[in-house]
């Protein structure tokens, strides 16, 4: 026969099962005592009145990031869209055969080629050889403004450019 032992069928009432449930929450380990990410996740942050200047200040910066976002995006879609569209076959973005295989223009791959160069020019002009990862600024709590606003320019400099990456992807 199948046994069916240790699966859980072999309890016979719900008097067991509520013993066998009261046991296995006595025998949850405990955290150790010097558990410092235990004592930071502990600590109440909603029972201050500063949490409300924190909740208005977060939420201030992210609806000024989000506003910041948006000419980003607009002037990195836009300006490769329009050489693009200038150098590519008639009507691109109207007919479908422009978006298969081999449907595009030659010249963009010169064009894309020129413009990543230039960028990677740019770059040396700028002293923007080696730049801290977005990881190690934050581990550090530091960024260098300078070399930040040298990053942005280049992101999009290389995304208007063609390339399907900016700096900021490493």
């Amino acid at each position: 026969g199948v046994s069916l032992q240790g699966t859980g069928a072999d309890v016979a009432s719900s008097g067991d099962t509520e013993s066998a449930l009261m046991h296995a929450e006595r025998s949850t380990a405990e955290p150790p005592e010097d558990n410092t990410m235990k004592e930071i996740l502990d600590l109440p942050w909603a029972d201050k009145p500063a949490w409300l200047l924190d909740l208005v200040v977060i939420t201030a910066f992210s609806c000024l990031m989000g506003a910041a976002s948006y000419p980003y995006s607009l002037v990195t879609d836009k300006v490769h869209e329009w050489w693009l569209e200038k150098t590519g076959p008639e009507n691109m973005w109207d007919n479908p055969a422009n978006f298969t295989f081999q449907g595009g223009s030659t010249k963009w791959i010169l064009i894309a080629w020129l413009c990543c160069t230039a960028v990677g020019v740019f770059k040396v002009c700028i002293k923007l050889d080696r730049y801290p990862s977005f990881i190690a600024e934050m581990r550090a709590m530091h960024v260098d403004p300078w070399m930040s606003a040298k990053v942005l320019v280049s992101c999009i400099a290389s995304l208007c450019a063609g390339a399907t990456l900016g700096l900021e992807a490493g």
